[in-house]
């Protein structure tokens, strides 16, 4: 459902402090995708700890869940993931506090981490 408003006037003291328009607009969007794909990659990291956790306390067969390759193997892709995660976030945030960041790049950064982060 969409709305439509016609001659429609604010007073200036109603009006949001700093905001002008579209620009405005787009740019809470581009900071609010960036957002997402920190808090996302925040989880990773959340993730991986609490992995590291759980399969240190772990035995099978009397040794620890960490000692098998097959785990590690698993640990190694999580923490890649995240490493990559927390590099893209690091670098889309310094491009945009340069004024240097697209939309579409910002927006891509969010996909990736999201994607992989899970």
């Amino acid at each position: 459902m969409q709305l439509y408003f016609q001659e429609v006037v604010i007073p200036a003291d109603r009006r949001l402090p700093g905001v002008n328009g579209f620009e405005s607009v787009a740019k809470l969007l581009a900071e609010s995708r960036l957002s997402v794909a920190w808090n996302a990659a925040g989880c990773g990291l959340g993730i991986y700890d609490n992995m590291i956790k759980y399969l240190s306390k772990r035995k099978q067969f009397g040794n620890s869940l960490l000692s098998y390759q097959l785990v590690q193997d698993k640990l190694v892709k999580v923490m890649g993931a995240v490493q990559a995660s927390l590099l893209m976030c690091y670098n889309a945030q310094r491009l945009l506090d340069n004024g240097e960041a697209t939309i579409g790049h910002l927006a891509m950064v969010k996909a990736w981490v999201t994607k992989h982060i899970r």
